[in-house]
């Protein structure tokens, strides 16, 4: 089986319903269903990287 690589992906943990940290801290919302289906097709995996309100997400990635 040929192995996928890991995207990251940088996520704000407040942008709901856009994208968000949910109760069990996991990230959630609309980007994330995007995500999961790109994952199905393509076999790809996402790995986030949460960033604040405040920090640009480039760089965190």
């Amino acid at each position: 089986m040929r192995a996928y690589p890991v995207v990251p992906y940088s996520m704000l943990t407040q942008a709901a319903p856009l994208i968000f940290v949910d109760s069990r801290g996991q990230p959630a919302g609309y980007a994330i269903d995007v995500l999961d289906a790109i994952a199905r097709v393509t076999g790809l995996r996402f790995e986030p990287r949460a960033c604040g309100p405040r920090r640009r997400g480039s760089r965190a990635i």
